[in-house]
């Protein structure tokens, strides 16, 4: 995933911006989720757009995040969800 920032004029006055994208798949987070399958570059960009694009408020960031969650387990019910995270979870118990 690449963020360039980049300065557009909007009314007459400058506002920074950032655009996010894959550099393997020209895949930029425009609201819908990418075409190509299991680039972790393109999910990663998708859901950081998403998040970036929620509202400051807690209430409604959390929303967006369900609303993600949601989005991604219907994507795994139609079979459509290609994304496998490089996570490596460990439990151990302390005593």
């Amino acid at each position: 995933m690449n963020i360039t920032g980049i300065t557009v004029v909007k009314d007459g006055k400058e506002v920074d911006q950032f655009f996010i994208y894959c550099e393997n798949h020209g895949y930029y987070y425009n609201g819908r989720p990418p075409l190509v399958s299991g680039c972790r570059d393109c999910w990663e960009v998708y859901y950081t757009g998403q998040v970036a694009q929620s509202p400051g408020d807690k209430k409604e960031l959390t929303e967006q995040l369900e609303s993600a969650v949601r989005h991604a387990a219907e994507l795994e019910d139609k079979g459509m969800w290609d994304f496998v995270p490089d996570h490596k979870v460990e439990f151990s118990t302390e005593n």
